[in-house]
């Protein structure tokens, strides 16, 4: 009977090390890039008819640290920006473009095996430019909701899929009528350095 309450005590044991590897194998600072297809719509008028969706395939970047909390959960703060200009809708005389798009955001994640599960919650923003007629830019923000899987190739090598959808601040432009409502949905497959 002693001998079986220490193995059983051996095993909780390791179980209990390896389920904290777990949140561990996600924990501290990384640094990414990912292929994003950005799918951008403004809804409402620029003196035209309503927009309909563009799509841009764009570079992300991203820096982000992790902290590991108790066994399985990871929770994590980081920023990305894009390299490309996005589409965000064309209109007859118009077109509407997000430059600069950037993201500060927080991350809740839970660990099992080698993946990570996770919720993002972002602050999102750029420079939203209208160019034709009206010909006006101006700095647009707003919040992000996403969530997605991350997982090891090895030791320090990841890689990642996330769908995000961010909606940004109505916008009215000078010498435009009417109010733009940028919405966004974002696929993204990425792969990270894990220091």
């Amino acid at each position: 009977m002693k001998r079986i309450a220490i193995v059983a005590a051996a095993a909780s044991f390791a179980f209990a090390g390896q389920a904290f590897a777990q949140a561990q194998n996600f924990a501290g600072f990384q640094v990414g890039a990912s292929v994003d297809l950005v799918s951008g719509k403004n809804t409402g008028s620029s003196g035209q008819t309503d927009s309909t969706s563009q799509s841009t395939a764009n570079l992300g970047l991203t820096a982000q640290y992790n902290w590991a909390l108790g066994e399985s959960w990871v929770l994590g703060a980081g920023a990305s920006i894009q390299a490309v200009d996005n589409k965000f809708g064309e209109w007859t005389n118009e077109t509407a473009k997000l430059k600069n798009a950037y993201s500060a955001f927080a991350v809740v994640g839970y660990a099992k095996g080698t993946n990570l599960y996770y919720g993002k919650l972002a602050s999102v923003g750029g420079s939203g430019e209208l160019s034709g007629i009206v010909n006006q830019s101006k700095t647009v923000s707003g919040t992000g909701l996403g969530f997605g899987l991350q997982s090891n190739i090895n030791k320090n090598v990841l890689w990642n899929a996330e769908l995000m959808f961010s909606q940004y601040d109505k916008q009215t432009y000078p010498n435009a009528t009417g109010q733009l409502q940028p919405t966004s949905s974002t696929v993204s497959f990425g792969i990270a350095y894990k220091f």
